[in-house]
């Protein structure tokens, strides 16, 4: 996690009550790797009774490993509002997703949407998984709310796997009794 903006560490909680938003905004070091905007680990938790959870992370470093949100392991849930994570890699090598989810629940309620926007890092020559957004056993569940996902890969690497989005072993899915119940995504 080295030059990394903002941290949860294994076991932290960020829980508002009432109305209350929660919002992280974190920007990477200027380091060459692992300079994450926003990162959190196994077992911690993000939790909104009735407000918004907005996640925002601007990757620093040159090389590789710079996600913009890299959440793993983390549960982040509102019962009245929405959920959005926008990410931005940087580097120009590999590995430097906008945003990157693993092993993760995100759950709304009621009218409550969500939504994922990751632009990634440059890339280069050989490079490898510079996508804007990737959901890696995730799953992301709303009421009657919509899930709208936009992802950017690396437009100038010529590695594998610049993709705008990867979904692998997750699930995006709506109760569907919503007029706006749906599910978007898009991937440059």
């Amino acid at each position: 996690l080295y030059g990394t903006g903002v941290v949860l560490y294994s076991g932290s909680s960020i829980a508002a009550g009432g109305g209350g938003n929660v919002t992280i905004d974190g920007t990477g070091g200027n380091g060459t790797s692992n300079n994450d905007g926003v990162a959190t680990n196994s077992g911690s938790s993000i939790t909104a009774e009735a407000g918004n959870i907005e996640i925002t992370g601007t990757a620093g470093g040159t090389a590789s490993q710079n996600r913009g949100v890299n959440i793993a392991g983390t549960t982040l849930t509102t019962t009245g509002g929405n959920i959005a994570l926008v990410g931005t890699g940087s580097g120009t090598g590999s590995s430097n997703t906008g945003v990157f989810t693993a092993t993760a629940t995100l759950t709304t309620a009621g009218l409550g949407n969500i939504t994922i926007q990751g632009t990634a890092g440059t890339g280069g020559l050989n490079t490898t998984y510079n996508q804007g957004v990737r959901l890696a056993t995730t799953t992301a569940t709303t009421a009657t709310g919509y899930i709208d996902i936009d992802g950017t890969g690396s437009a100038t690497g010529s590695g594998t796997y610049a993709t705008g989005v990867q979904l692998l072993t997750s699930i995006l899915q709506t109760s569907g009794l919503g007029a706006g119940s749906s599910i978007a995504v898009d991937g440059t």
